[in-house]
């Protein structure tokens, strides 16, 4: 388990690094994203943190339209059942349309949450296929868990 969380905290201290390197341009990727669905796959309480994975379905509108699907580890600082900060890590799917063109997309998707409950992650393209085969960027996502928000960022 301790591995699990050093190897996240690794990976979102490299991908952070990008998103400061890109944060001086500004956006030509923006629109809307409403929470579609959420399962719960696990949940683990230990002494002073919690671990939960799910599988979570956002509709996106604007620049990218279409359903993002992600697995999300979530290490919540605090025990289950009360309010309290969190990382979180996902690997996901888009499938949908980017300014028109379709295809599907794989990304991974890393940010924080605070005890209210507002989130903001940024969200890495990594390979696409169909029309969006050559697309790579990052979108930031803000909003609230559980409902939407509002998502911006680069993509080329």
């Amino acid at each position: 388990m301790r591995n699990l969380i050093l190897c996240t905290t690794a990976t979102c201290a490299i991908l952070l690094v990008t998103h400061d390197a890109q944060a001086a341009r500004p956006p030509n990727a923006s629109g809307d994203f409403a929470v579609e669905s959420i399962v719960v796959t696990s949940a683990e309480q230990f002494e002073d943190y919690s671990l939960l994975k799910l599988t979570a379905v956002f509709g996106l509108e604007g620049t990218f339209d279409g359903p993002m699907t992600s697995d999300f580890e979530i290490l919540h600082f605090g025990a289950l059942d009360e309010p309290a900060p969190e990382l979180f890590f996902a690997v996901g799917t888009f499938d949908g349309s980017v300014n028109g063109a379709a295809g599907t997309l794989d990304y991974v998707f890393f940010g924080v949450i605070d005890a209210a409950g507002n989130a903001e992650g940024d969200l890495v393209i990594l390979s696409g296929s169909g029309e969006l085969t050559n697309l790579r960027g990052q979108i930031t996502l803000q909003g609230v868990t559980g409902v939407g928000g509002h998502y911006a960022g680069r993509i080329r």
